[in-house]
């Protein structure tokens, strides 16, 4: 099973039609991030803390202006995700 199953299900679930590409990027994040366990981690701010560093991060540094802005996209939504998940966790 991928670490990011969840996130792929809610991908798939709020119609998201790029939802491969958007998994894609969140595994290329992961192994730039190297932080263990990233898809666990459940703290806005910490993944907050991530998307900034992903964005000062040398190797991400390189690619083009369109990979960028897709892999922060795909970072954003899987906060997205975890956001919606701890308000339905709040509401149990």
């Amino acid at each position: 099973m991928d670490k990011f199953q969840d996130f792929e299900n809610w991908l798939k679930a709020n119609h998201k039609l790029n939802w491969r590409e958007n998994l894609a990027a969140m595994n290329l994040i992961d192994k730039i991030l190297m932080v263990p366990d990233l898809e666990k981690v459940s703290s806005i701010s910490i993944l907050n803390q991530l998307l900034s560093a992903l964005r000062n991060n040398i190797s991400f540094g390189g690619k083009s202006k369109t990979e960028k802005d897709r892999e922060i996209k795909s970072f954003k939504l899987f906060i997205q995700y975890k956001e919606e998940k701890l308000q339905k966790e709040k509401e149990v």
